[in-house]
């Protein structure tokens, strides 16, 4: 009997062990990720990548990423010619873009923005359209000073101005004479310093410019998640082929609950 006792704690000791090494080398496994991830484009993408990369390599420090702007245009060119892991952009891809991975990481709202100093608060969405075609060149005519408006927009190519063309000029074209600048960043910054400028940006670059209604609708996280607010699109990572290893395990850090938290946190609307 005592001999039975005694195989039974042996067997027993023997499983617990068996699975402490099974536990552990899960462990290892979840926590073991290594590698380099590239990451470029969006300019409207980038500050919360560069927040969820941080997070991620935290958790993961032999994983390292870099994350560099450039525009949508040159993320989705990069990662299809193999420059870069994952492209970001702040459009949706089209029939003439290279047949890509599409990964939502969340939603963003376009902000209108003016000069702190400017009175204007709301414009529809037509005023929008006739200042950006020149057809209103004096804030007077809408409510505000009687000075000559500066017009700045983001260059061709960028995810920002195509969505901005999508859904709020649709037919009509920019006129030649507006400012083009090709980031979301110098174009708050010129806007912060010309009490006469307009711009449009990603929400995320609302801090220390004024974003105005649209139609009576402010650009707020609230109204961005229910898109009353009109100007509302997707944030995109994009692979060339279906990602594996330390790239999936990023993408779906990114999409997953922790992640998610950290996209609100930087001021940008959960998927």
């Amino acid at each position: 009997m005592a001999k039975i006792v005694k195989l039974l704690r042996l067997a027993i000791g023997v499983v617990l062990c068996l699975g402490l090494i099974l536990s552990s080398g899960g462990l290892v496994q979840a926590q073991g990720l290594e590698g380099t991830i590239k990451l470029s484009g969006s300019t409207s993408l980038q500050p919360v990548t560069m927040k969820l990369a941080e997070a991620f390599g935290s958790e993961h420090p032999r994983v390292n990423i870099s994350v560099s702007g450039g525009g949508s245009s040159v993320g989705i060119r990069e990662v299809d010619e193999g420059m870069v892991d994952i492209g970001m952009s702040s459009r949706e891809l089209t029939s003439d873009d290279p047949p890509l991975f599409i990964h939502p990481i969340c939603r963003d709202g376009i902000a209108i923005i003016v000069n702190l100093r400017n009175p204007v608060g709301g414009l529809t969405r037509e005023q929008v359209v006739r200042i950006y075609t020149g057809e209103i060149t004096d804030w007077g005519e809408i409510g505000g000073e009687w000075e000559k408006i500066t017009v700045i927009s983001r260059e061709e190519g960028s995810g920002t101005r195509a969505c901005f063309d999508e859904k709020v000029m649709k037919e009509r074209k920019i006129f030649p004479q507006s400012l083009v600048y090709n980031s979301n960043g110098i174009i708050r910054t010129k806007v912060a310093k010309d009490p006469k400028a307009i711009g449009y940006v990603s929400l995320g670059y609302v801090s220390g410019v004024k974003p105005v209604a649209i139609e009576g609708v402010e650009p707020t996280m609230d109204n961005c998640k229910s898109e009353d607010y009109p100007l509302v699109r997707r944030l995109l990572f994009v692979t060339h082929d279906e990602p594996g290893g330390v790239i999936k395990g990023f993408i779906d850090f990114c999409q997953g609950d922790a992640g998610q938290k950290i996209v609100a946190e930087a001021g940008y609307v959960t998927l």
